[in-house]
C-alpha cells in the first residue's frame, strides 16, 4: 500500500462485467450451489469484511484479467486470468494484502464421490502427455 492510503482505498476490477455466484465452503468442501455475488459488475471493494467469511471462489469468468488499484495511487497490478476456469481471492484476517489465485480445480464439493478422475478441474493425461497453463502479472 502507498503511504497515506488504507486497505479500503483499494478495489479489484475485472476487465469485463461479471455475473457469477460465490462458491462458499462447508467443512472445507465447496458447496454445490453458489450464493449470489456479482450481477453485471466489474468491481470488488476491499474492506476488512471482504474476506471475513472465507475466500471468494468464482467460476467461469468472462474477464481476461483483474486489476488491483486505488484512486489514491497511480500504480497498481494487473493479473492475467484468461483460460483459468476458477479464481480464488483471499486474505488473512486483518492482513494488508489480497491473494489472487487462478485455479484449474478447487477443493472437493460436498457431493463429490471421492473419485479423483471425476473431480472438477482435473486434467487427465495419457502417459508421456503434457499440459500447461500460464498467467501473467503487469505492474504499472
Amino acid at each position: 500500500m502507498r503511504e497515506g492510503s488504507s486497505y479500503e482505498d483499494y478495489r479489484l476490477t475485472f476487465n469485463r462485467p461479471e455475473t457469477t455466484g460465490r462458491w462458499t465452503l462447508s467443512g472445507g468442501l465447496i458447496r454445490d450451489e453458489a450464493v449470489p455475488f456479482l450481477n453485471n459488475e466489474q468491481q470488488i471493494l476491499l474492506t476488512t469484511e471482504t474476506f471475513a467469511r472465507d475466500a471468494i471462489v468464482l467460476k467461469d469468468l468472462q474477464s481476461d484479467h483483474i486489476t488491483i488499484q486505488s484512486d489514491r495511487d497511480p500504480h497498481g497490478l494487473r493479473f492475467g486470468i484468461e483460460g483459468w476456469p476458477h479464481l480464488g481471492l483471499w486474505a488473512a484476517p486483518g492482513a494488508p494484502f489480497v491473494c489472487i489465485e487462478p485455479w484449474q480445480g478447487h477443493a472437493d464439493t460436498v457431493s463429490h464421490d471421492g473419485e479423483l478422475t471425476r473431480k472438477p478441474g482435473i486434467v487427465c493425461l495419457e502417459p508421456g502427455g503434457e499440459w500447461s497453463k500460464a498467467w501473467w502479472v503487469e505492474l504499472f
